[in-house]
């Protein structure tokens, strides 16, 4: 019995649905050439597995950053703060919600390119000003959180 059908894989790449079919020129009974295709077509499933893993943990840290800011987002932020407390769990912690008065007015008055530029530089400042070890994060326009471990009220 000789094969004539070739070997179909259909995949998906973000909305983009792609067919890749194998056949030889003489069919599938030729070993070398069975071999070889399927050498082909087991690196071409690594490199695609690859390349999604790429993809997927791209797209993890792409939502845990603010890309204007570079400090954790709310989500970042959140899920952080979470896995410090729970590590430790007895350690004293000091959380602050900090928001910029009348933001609103440095955009209509400067324009957003300049409010973002004072966001950036905000974040930059509390970057040098707090300690490694303190969480920062933006919660989403003029709001920030800051989350102090080793430390109390007093």
């Amino acid at each position: 019995m000789k094969l004539t059908s070739p070997i179909s894989y259909g995949f998906t790449i973000g909305e983009e649905k792609w067919k890749f079919e194998l056949m030889p020129k003489g069919g599938w009974e030729n070993k070398k050439s069975v071999i070889l295709l399927g050498g082909i077509l087991s690196a071409i499933v690594l490199l695609l597995t690859g390349l999604t893993c790429v993809i997927l943990m791209y797209r993890e840290n792409k939502i845990k950053m603010d890309a204007l800011t570079n400090i954790y987002n709310r989500y970042g932020f959140d899920t952080l703060a979470e896995r410090m407390i729970a590590k430790n769990p007895r350690n004293h912690y000091i959380a602050a919600l900090l928001d910029v008065d009348n933001f609103k007015l440095i955009n209509d008055v400067y324009g957003h390119t300049y409010g973002d530029r004072t966001l950036k530089n905000l974040a930059d400042s509390m970057k040098k000003f707090f300690p490694s070890d303190v969480l920062l994060g933006r919660n989403g326009g003029d709001e920030f959180c800051v989350l102090i471990p080793n430390c109390t009220y007093e």
